[in-house]
Parts: C-alpha cells; sequence; structure tokens
C-alpha cells in the first residue's frame, strides 16, 4: 500500500524527469521554469536542474560560464533515452501529479 508520504517521495524524484517532456531544442532556465509554472528559482535548480545536469540528461550550451544569463540548456544524448526508456506517454502521464502551482501548494 501507498501511503501520502511515499506519493510525496516518489512525486519528488520523478521532478527532474518532467524536464525531458517540456525540452525543446536550447531553452533558458526563465523559459524552463514557465513551462513548468515554477516561480522559485532556487527550488527549480534544486529539485528539477541540478538534478538533470548530474545524470546527464540536459547539459548547458555554454560550458566555460554557468552563471552567464545567455546560459541554455538542451537535451543529452542520454537525455533523448531517458525519454525512450520512459516514452514520452509516461513522461506525460507522471506530469500532472503538479500539472498547477496551486496543487503543489
Amino acid at each position: 500500500m501507498i501511503t501520502a508520504h511515499d506519493k510525496v517521495f516518489i512525486e519528488i524524484e520523478q521532478m527532474p524527469l518532467r524536464l525531458l517532456w517540456i525540452m525543446d531544442g536550447e531553452m533558458p532556465r526563465s523559459e524552463m521554469m514557465s513551462k513548468l509554472e515554477l516561480t522559485h528559482r532556487i527550488n527549480f535548480k534544486k529539485n528539477y536542474l541540478d538534478p538533470a545536469v548530474e545524470s546527464n540528461w540536459i547539459e548547458m550550451t555554454i560550458l566555460d560560464k554557468p552563471q552567464s544569463k545567455k546560459q541554455k540548456y538542451r537535451l543529452t544524448e542520454v537525455g533523448k533515452e531517458e525519454i525512450k526508456k520512459y516514452g514520452n506517454e509516461n513522461l506525460q502521464n507522471q506530469t500532472p501529479l503538479f500539472t498547477s502551482k496551486k496543487q503543489f501548494l
């Protein structure tokens, strides 16, 4: 039986996967946050961006300037394989866990 605590833990673990579903070419952080309906930059970096970069699912376009305001991110080959592994349909099915900020709060 899955408890409410387990459900929240599963949802948190799946947060970086949501980035794979919304990625479209090269995207700045602000556009990714907008598509995910997130406004808290630190939360986004800690729970979405950093885990996705560490998993090598996405990469920076300006490697030598990680803090650049022109920084964008794109899917890596590993990220594309992850999409194939889960299937785009499965990723879309996971996304409604947090379809809006109101559900997350």
